[in-house]
């Protein structure tokens, strides 16, 4: 038993991503995944997701190894009315029958200024994959009462609706002739480290 706990442990040991990039997951209580469209530059139509989930990785000293990844599920997203929810769902916007997840992934992160960085990945809507960069800045590193490091930051990017097919549709023929083609989705994170023990509990439960 002691020789497959010491082979687990180097499988995780040498499995992981280099460099000194801590792993942090998301704190959905204080997170907030939203995204919205304009009408006629004024008015504002939008919404945001009560369920996603995902991790992502920080290194404070080598931005190179910073690693994101966010799965969204279209089915939570919320709105005003339950009119509008129900036409967000729908074929014409997020189809979240079809197509219950939206993810993102990255594959570069761009160094602007301190704090402040562009996160180029693969974003998917509706089953569709195109390149999207999240403008990003860290917002402020703290240690709650419980000894918990946590990050906040704040992210956005800006997609052409017609690149995923949002936008289309009876339902959304006046919205689309009136709406800009530009959705923001924008995330407010707080992230919480992850506990680097967890791993070898559960491995030493297992075994």
């Amino acid at each position: 038993m002691r020789k497959q706990l010491l082979l687990v442990f180097f499988l995780i040991l040498f499995c992981a991503p280099r460099g000194s990039a801590t792993e942090y997951l998301y704190d959905q209580e204080h997170s907030r995944v939203s995204f919205s469209v304009k009408h006629f530059g004024l008015v504002t139509l939008g919404g945001y997701f009560e369920k996603f989930s995902g991790n992502f990785l920080f290194d404070t000293q080598q931005i190179k190894n910073t690693f994101v990844r966010i799965q969204i599920d279209t089915n939570s997203v919320r709105s005003k009315n339950t009119v509008t929810e129900q036409m967000l769902r729908s074929t014409s916007f997020f189809w979240s029958e079809k197509h219950p997840v939206i993810s993102f992934e990255s594959k570069e992160i761009q160094k602007i200024m301190d704090k402040r960085f562009d996160i180029h990945g693969d974003l998917t809507i509706r089953g569709i994959t195109k390149p999207a960069i999240f403008h990003t800045e860290l917002c402020c590193e703290v240690t709650d009462e419980d000894g918990q490091t946590r990050l906040l930051f704040h992210s956005y990017t800006i997609i052409k609706r017609k690149d995923y097919d949002i936008g289309k549709g009876s339902l959304l023929d006046t919205v689309g002739f009136l709406g800009r083609e530009e959705l923001k989705i924008e995330l407010e994170i707080k992230g919480v480290r992850k506990d680097p023990e967890a791993d070898i509990l559960k491995i030493k439960r297992y075994y």
